[in-house]
C-alpha cells in the first residue's frame, strides 16, 4: 500500500513539476533557515559545557552603588575573599582564583601578545582541560612552570617539542623565564580562555593581589565559588555580605554588595542581567545574550510557518486541478482514509526532499553564515542531530499536509464529476494565510529599515568629539609591561614628549596626544566636593596631557586646558587641576564651576577646577550621556594618539610602524582606529542587522514563492473566462486588474494587520538604546509599500502571459 502511495506522488509531482517545484523550494528555504539557527543556537547554548560539574559551580560578581543608585557590576574582587570564602563558611567546598592578563611571550625571535592566567593550584580541577602532550600534574609544584596552549606551542615551536623550553614573560609583575611542562588544547567556546597557564605560586612579586583586600581603585582577580550540594544559594549569598563590615569598613559595606552567579549562565545572562558585556583581562569576545537567541530562534521559526503555509496554500489550491482524480477514486473504492493516506505521503516526500536540500544549501552556506553572525562554528551534522532534523520533517510533513489532506478527501464525487466542486471555504482560508504570509513579511521589512535608520544614528551621532581620522596605540602601555621600560623611565614628561616629537615627522600626522585610558575604557573613580552637600561621586575620568582636548577637538566652554607645564604640580606642590563636563555643572548646581575645588581621595590630592567642556559620550548609545572629569597625569599614561589625514594611507601607517620600531624593536606594531573601537560596541547589533535583512529578504521570496504558485492555479482557473472577455472586447489593462486586486486586497490588509506588529517588534528592540531613533508611520509604510510592488512583480509576471495568450487558441483548448 505505502509503495502505491509513494508512486502516486511521485507520478503527481512530476505532471505538476512547476508547482511541485516552489513547494520543495519554499520548503527548504524555511528549513535551512532553522537548520543554520538551530547551529548557531546550540553553539551559543555548548559554551563552558565542556566543563564537568559545574552545577554547583558560581562566579563572584561585586556590584557597587553609583550615582543616583545605579547599580555597577564587576567580576574583579579582592583577592583576600578566596581564603575567607574558603576558611569561614562550610558552605563553600572550594574556590578558585583567577587572574588573566594580556602579555607578551617570546622565544627566540618572535614575540607574540596572549593571555596569561595566573590561578590557585586546583584551577585544573575546577577547570579541567584536555592535554595533548604531557600533563600538568607538576604544574602546582613546580614554580616558574607553565602550561601553554596548542595553538600557541604550533606558532612558537612548530613541529619541535615544547615540553622543558623556556618561554620569556613581559608584563608589569609578571616578568620571568617560564619552562613547559604541559601543552594543552584550548576549546573555542567557553569564556575561561588563555594561552598561558601557571600557578600564582609562579609570581611572588604580585602576591598581594591575591592577600590583600582592595577597598578602592581596581581589583585583577576573578573568584569561583563551588558550593556544597544542597546549600541554599539565596541564603549563603546573603550571608556574605557581612565580609564588607568584617574586612573593611561600613562604609563599603553600604555601597557594595557580593553576587553569586551560576557558572552555567555566565556566558548568556551576563549581559543582561549585569551589563557586563565582556570578560575583561585582554578577551576580545563580547559575552552571549539569551535575548538574542530567541529573536534568532523566533524569526527561522516565522520562516518556517510560512513555508508550511506555503505548501498548505499550494496544496489546496491543486485541489480543483485534482478534484477528478479524486472523484474517480472514491467511484471505484477508494476510501476517504485512504486518500488521506495518500495525501499524507505526498506531503512527507516533498517534506523530506526538501529536508535534504537544505542540508546541501545548509553546507554550502555554513561559512557564510559564520562569518555573518562572526563566530567559529562547528557543523553539527552528527546522528542525533540528523535523527531530530529528519523526525522533524516527517512531523512538518505530517502537519502541513493535514488540512490538504482532509479537504481533499471530503470532496463529492458526484459534484466534482460534474465540475460543481467549489472551494469557498478553502478559498477564504488560503487568502488568510497569504495574509499571514506578508504580515510576517512586512514587519521584518519594518525591523530592517528600523535597525537600518538606528544604525545610522549611530554612525553619525555627534558624541561631542571627533573620533574619524584619530588612531590609538598603546605604546606606552607595551612598554611598561616589556623590558624596554628603561627607555622610558625617569622625567617623563620629557619621554612623552619625545614619543610624540618622533610620531610628529611626517606631514600626515596633523596632531598626537596621549592618555590614560582608551576613549572607550569605562574607568570610574571617586570624587569630592566639599562645597556641596551632594554625597561622594562615582565619575567616568580620564587622565590626559596638554593636547588631548586639541586632537579630540573638545571645544572648552569655560576657563582653560591644562598647561604643559602641570607636571611641575603633581610632582612637587601635589597639587591638582580639574576639567570637568557641563553635564556636571548641572548637576552641581554650580552658576560659575571655575575655581571650584575637587577633591580626588584615591590619590589623596585636591584641586580647583579651570576648565569646563561640553557633554562628550565617551561610551555606548545603549547608556546615557554621563558627566566625566578630566585630570592632568602623566606618571600612568599608555596610550598615544594621532591624527592623520587620508592622503596615502598605507604611507603614514607605514611610517608610523616605523616611528613604532624606533622604541619598541622587539614588539609588533599595534594600532586600531577610534572610530572601528567604538563600532566594537555594536557587534551584537550588526549581527542581528545582517540577520534580520537575510531574513526579510527570504521571508518575501518564500511569501511570493506562495502566491506565484496561487497565481499560477487562479489563472489556470479561469483560462476559458479570460479567453470569453476578451473575445467581448475585454483590455489586456482591465483583466489584469481584475485577475490582481484580490491580491491587491490581501496586502493592503496585510500592512493594517504588520504595521501594529512591526510597531511593537521596533520598539522592543530599540529598548536597549538610551539614544534612539523615533519611529514613525513613514518607515512602516515604506515597508508595505516594498511589500506590495514584490507582490504585484510575481502576479503580473504570471499573469501577463495569460492575458496576453489568443483567446482562440484558449477557447479551442476548452
Amino acid at each position: 500500500m505505502f509503495k502505491s502511495y509513494l508512486t502516486i506522488a511521485i507520478r503527481s509531482s512530476l505532471r505538476q513539476r512547476f508547482h511541485a517545484a516552489i513547494n520543495v523550494l519554499g520548503l527548504a528555504i524555511g528549513m535551512t533557515c532553522v537548520i543554520l539557527i538551530a547551529m548557531y543556537i546550540r553553539w551559543e547554548l555548548g559554551f563552558n559545557t565542556q566543563f564537568p560539574n559545574t552545577e554547583n559551580l558560581y562566579r563572584v560578581i561585586r556590584s557597587t552603588v553609583g550615582n543616583e543608585n545605579q547599580l555597577l557590576y564587576t567580576t574583579r574582587t579582592s583577592g583576600a575573599l578566596a581564603g575567607v570564602l574558603q576558611n569561614e563558611y562550610p558552605e563553600v567546598l572550594d574556590v578558585t582564583r583567577l587572574l588573566r592578563r594580556e602579555v607578551f611571550v617570546s622565544s627566540g625571535d618572535k614575540v607574540l601578545s596572549q593571555i596569561f592566567c595566573l590561578a590557585d593550584d586546583n584551577v585544573l580541577d575546577t577547570f579541567p582541560h584536555v592535554f595533548a602532550r604531557s600533563d600538568a600534574a607538576t604544574l602546582a609544584r613546580s614554580p616558574g612552570s607553565l602550561v601553554i596552549s596548542q595553538t600557541l606551542a604550533e606558532k612558537l615551536f612548530e613541529d619541535r617539542d615544547p615540553i622543558g623550553q623556556t618561554l620569556r614573560i613581559e608584563e608589569t609583575g609578571l616578568s620571568a623565564d617560564y619552562r613547559i611542562c604541559g601543552v594543552f588544547f584550548k576549546p573555542n567556546n567557553s569564556t575561561i580562555q588563555f594561552d598561558l597557564l601557571a600557578t600564582q605560586s609562579s609570581a611572588a612579586r604580585i602576591h598581594h593581589h591575591w592577600a590583600n583586600w582592595r577597598t578602592r581603585g581596581y581589583r585583577f582577580i576573578e573568584t569561583f565559588v563551588r558550593a556544597r550540594e544542597g546549600v541554599a544559594i539565596a541564603a549563603f549569598e546573603k550571608n556574605i555580605q557581612r565580609i564588607f563590615t568584617q574586612y573593611m569598613d561600613k562604609e563599603v559595606a553600604a555601597r557594595n554588595a557580593y553576587h553569586l552567579q551560576p557558572f552555567n549562565q555566565i556566558y548568556l545572562y551576563s549581559s543582561q542581567m549585569y551589563n557586563i558585556r565582556r570578560p575583561g583581562g585582554g578577551l576580545t569576545f563580547d559575552y552571549g545574550d539569551i535575548n538574542r537567541l530567541y529573536f534568532a530562534g523566533l524569526i527561522s521559526s516565522f520562516l518556517l510557518v510560512i513555508a508550511c503555509f506555503n505548501f498548505v496554500n499550494l496544496s489546496t489550491g491543486r485541489a480543483t486541478l485534482r478534484a477528478k482524480e479524486i472523484g474517480v477514486r472514491k467511484v471505484v473504492g477508494a476510501h476517504p482514509n485512504n486518500l488521506v493516506a495518500q495525501f499524507l505521503t505526498e506531503s512527507i516526500l516533498i517534506s523530506i526532499i526538501a529536508l535534504l536540500l537544505a542540508f546541501c544549501f545548509s553546507h554550502f552556506l555554513f561559512g557564510t553564515f559564520s562569518n555573518l553572525l562572526q563566530v567559529q562554528m562547528e557543523i553539527p551534522f552528527d546522528t542525533a542531530f540528523l535523527a531530530i532534523s529528519f523526525s522533524a520533517a516527517v512531523f512538518i510533513g505530517l502537519l502541513s499536509g493535514l488540512y490538504p489532506a482532509f479537504v481533499l478527501s471530503t470532496f463529492k464525487p458526484i459534484s466534482v464529476l460534474k465540475s460543481k466542486t467549489t472551494s469557498a471555504s478553502s478559498g477564504f482560508f488560503r487568502q488568510i494565510l497569504v495574509v499571514f504570509q506578508f504580515t510576517v513579511s512586512i514587519g521584518f521589512i519594518s525591523l530592517t529599515l528600523v535597525i537600518a535608520d538606528q544604525m545610522k544614528l549611530i554612525a553619525e551621532k555627534d558624541l561631542g568629539y571627533r573620533r574619524e581620522r584619530i588612531i590609538s596605540m598603546p605604546i606606552l602601555n607595551i612598554a611598561k609591561k616589556s623590558s624596554q621600560w628603561a627607555m622610558f623611565a625617569g622625567e617623563l614628561k620629557l619621554q612623552n614628549d619625545r614619543v610624540k616629537t618622533r610620531f610628529l615627522e611626517h606631514p600626515n600626522v596633523l596632531d598626537a596626544s596621549v592618555s590614560r585610558f582608551t576613549v572607550v575604557a569605562r574607568t570610574r573613580q571617586t570624587f569630592r566636593f566639599p562645597e556641596t552637600t551632594l554625597p561622594d561621586q562615582q565619575l567616568r575620568f580620564m587622565g590626559i596631557d596638554d593636547r588631548f582636548l586639541r586632537l579630540f577637538d573638545i571645544p572648552i566652554l569655560a576657563g582653560r586646558t591644562f598647561p604643559p607645564t602641570f607636571i611641575d604640580q603633581w610632582d612637587e606642590n601635589k597639587k591638582m587641576e580639574f576639567i570637568v563636563s557641563k553635564s556636571l555643572v548641572k548637576k552641581m548646581n554650580w552658576k560659575e564651576p571655575i575655581g571650584k575645588i575637587v577633591e580626588w581621595p584615591y590619590y589623596n590630592k585636591r584641586g580647583p577646577i579651570v576648565g569646563v567642556v561640553d557633554d562628550i559620550h565617551f561610551g555606548s548609545l545603549h547608556d546615557q550621556t554621563e558627566p566625566i572629569i578630566f585630570v592632568p597625569e602623566l606618571w600612568n599614561l599608555k596610550h598615544l594618539y594621532v591624527r592623520v589625514t587620508l592622503e596615502n594611507l598605507p604611507e603614514t601607517i607605514a611610517f608610523l610602524k616605523e616611528a613604532w620600531a624606533t622604541f619598541l624593536p622587539d614588539h609588533p606594531f599595534q594600532y586600531t582606529f577610534v572610530d572601528e573601537e567604538i563600532a566594537l560596541w555594536y557587534q551584537g547589533e550588526v549581527r542581528q542587522q545582517k540577520l534580520v535583512v537575510v531574513f526579510s529578504a527570504l521571508a518575501v521570496l518564500i511569501a511570493s514563492f506562495g502566491l506565484l504558485g496561487l497565481v499560477s492555479f487562479s489563472v489556470a482557473r479561469r483560462t476559458k473566462e479570460i479567453g470569453i472577455r476578451k473575445v467581448l472586447g475585454a483590455s489586456s489593462y482591465h483583466l489584469l486588474t481584475l485577475l490582481t486586486k484580490e491580491y491587491i486586497v490581501l496586502i493592503l490588509i496585510a500592512n493594517f494587520v504588520a504595521w501594529p506588529i512591526g510597531f511593537y517588534m521596533a520598539q522592543t528592540w530599540l529598548a536597549s538604546f538610551a539614544y534612539r531613533v523615533d519611529l514613525d508611520v513613514g518607515t512602516f509604510a515604506l515597508a508595505g509599500f516594498v511589500a506590495l510592488v514584490i507582490a504585484l512583480i510575481t502576479v503580473f509576471f504570471h499573469t501577463l502571459k495569460a492575458v496576453q495568450t489568443n483567446p482562440v487558441e484558449t477557447l479551442r483548448m476548452e
